[in-house]
């Protein structure tokens, strides 16, 4: 059986990385200002660095396919202005061509519930279209990581997920060699 989680890097800070606040529901937090994650990815970094399994690559593949359906199924029904549609599919489909791999940096062992990984995942979705319409990491315009219901995915669906990473073919990873 092959393994599919990659392994964490050995030291997640550095004392001369610059800095920027992001804030949430629980207040403000510390970000790498190289980062594309918030404030929640943060506090399950520093919270829950458990092991060294990051969450399998195939997973992220599978939320941006997700996110980017949604976004094209809401924009399509008139319920998803023209920008930030146009901004998540592109940020998606640089994610599902393997750019901004670094920011997907969560342990396996975390809660368990899977909400900071859909949330690191909206974080990076949020602050790349930022970067891209040029305003400020953490400022969540034009795309919100709370509110923009649009194309977020809420965190009770597992199942959609599960299937969309064993359709794209990692059911290699996972299903034992056959003679």
């Amino acid at each position: 059986m092959k393994k599919s989680a990659a392994k964490a890097p050995a030291s997640r800070t550095d004392a001369t990385v610059s800095i920027r606040t992001e804030s949430d529901s629980l207040g403000e937090v510390k970000v790498p200002a190289d980062k594309l994650w918030g404030a929640q990815t943060q506090r399950s970094l520093e919270h829950f660095s458990i092991g060294h399994d990051l969450i399998p690559r195939e997973m992220i593949a599978a939320y941006a396919i997700l996110k980017k359906a949604a976004a094209e199924a809401n924009h399509a029904g008139g319920r998803l202005m023209d920008e930030p549609y146009q901004l998540i599919v592109q940020v998606c489909d640089e994610i599902l061509a393997g750019q901004h791999r670094d920011m997907f940096s969560l342990h396996v062992w975390m809660t368990g519930s899977g909400t900071q990984f859909n949330m690191n995942v909206n974080e990076v979705v949020s602050n790349r279209c930022c970067q891209i319409a040029g305003t400020p990491l953490g400022s969540k315009k034009p795309v919100h990581t709370r509110t923009g219901h649009k194309w977020r995915l809420i965190n009770d669906e597992p199942w959609k997920r599960a299937y969309v990473v064993f359709k794209t073919g990692a059911d290699t990873h996972f299903v034992p060699d056959r003679p």
